[in-house]
């Protein structure tokens, strides 16, 4: 039998899995993006091997990590625009 050469997770099967094999799916094929803070933690971004993104919660207070949500839509992605500081760059 031959191997798979695309091992990527889709969004579609991404969201049926266990929350902790979830995590080790992020872990393993995720690229990390930006963080921002909310309310009660840090939320964290990850793009999927050019699939879609994901995001993480992680509690403040236990450092816990929760599965926040996915998407392909540009528009959660906004949030994180706050946290860049382009001008940091520009300056040097």
């Amino acid at each position: 039998m031959a191997a798979n050469s695309d091992p990527c997770v889709s969004e579609e099967v991404f969201r049926t899995l266990p929350p902790e094999i979830q995590l080790c799916v992020i872990r393993d094929e995720g690229t990390f993006l930006a963080q921002h803070q909310q309310q009660g933690g840090n939320v964290m971004l990850y793009h999927m091997q050019g699939r879609f993104f994901c995001e993480l919660q992680q509690q403040a207070e236990t450092q816990e990590l929760l599965f926040g949500q996915t998407f392909t839509d540009s528009a959660p992605l906004e949030s994180y625009l706050t946290d860049i500081l382009i001008s940091e760059p520009l300056e040097k």
